[in-house]
């Protein structure tokens, strides 16, 4: 459960009404349990904007429309802006599809094994338990991540695979004015004007924070992947210096 303030247009009077939002914590399997595993993000996502201005949502259909609806608020929660855009559906592989769902069945087998040596009831079939309960969609949602940044830009990443995706940056119009491709593993969180920091962890789980600067593509280039910089340091200290990004400009 996540407890937010309500915000936007509703019925009640009370300006300071609570309301639960009832977001699925991962996956849940019936007579077993919960559990903290989530391949795909659910819709809305959110993001404050800087120095508590308000905040952005991103929200989309279960359907394979590409419909994406971005909201902005403002402190008081007062609908500012709304945008709306299309952006591509790619489908799930069913190959990945049962990965995943593989990956859920070896959380759960623990617990279901126990509940069973102890006489307790559990479902008759496992997988089929794990595939109620786990949120594997047709399509992979549309966006995975957000932020805003201090120019009230708003940073969008796609999702074309796990924890894959080009981010597309649209301004206060509504324009989607450019789009990033960053490096493998690394999910940007801050970026200022040119220069955009990001944080990955490595094979032994140790955080790190890099830091990239946006530049034009070279020719041909545009879709190359991209390799992290050698120099970086762990923890929450910047690397000692900007590492080379590139980005199309975009249209609309």
């Amino acid at each position: 459960m996540r407890v937010p303030v309500m915000i936007g247009p509703h019925p009640l009077t009370q300006r300071d009404t609570v309301t639960l939002l009832s977001v699925p914590p991962g996956m849940l399997v019936e007579q077993v349990g919960f559990f903290a595993y989530r391949p795909f993000p659910i819709a809305p996502l959110y993001s404050l904007i800087p120095q508590g201005a308000g905040v952005v949502t991103v929200d989309w259909g279960r359907d394979s429309s590409g419909e994406v609806l971005v909201r902005r608020y403002d402190h008081r929660g007062t609908l500012m802006d709304l945008h709306t855009l299309t952006l591509p559906m790619i489908q799930v592989p069913r190959r990945l599809r049962d990965e995943i769902i593989d990956a859920g069945v070896d959380l759960a087998r623990p617990p279901y094994d126990a509940a069973r040596r102890r006489g307790d009831p559990v479902p008759r079939n496992l997988r089929a338990a794990v595939i109620r309960g786990l949120y594997t969609p047709e399509y992979f949602p549309p966006v995975q991540d957000v932020f805003v940044t201090g120019t009230g830009d708003v940073w969008l990443r796609q999702m074309s695979a796990l924890d894959t995706g080009d981010w597309i940056i649209i301004d206060r119009s509504g324009r989607i004015v450019t789009e990033v491709h960053p490096p493998d593993g690394v999910r940007f969180q801050v970026a200022q004007g040119q220069i955009v920091w990001g944080t990955w962890t490595d094979e032994l789980g140790v955080p790190y924070v890099a830091r990239y600067v946006v530049e034009e593509p070279t020719r041909g280039d545009a879709r190359s992947p991209f390799s992290r910089h050698p120099e970086r340091r762990a923890g929450s200290d910047l690397s000692s210096g900007p590492h080379p990004l590139r980005h199309r400009a975009g249209g609309g």
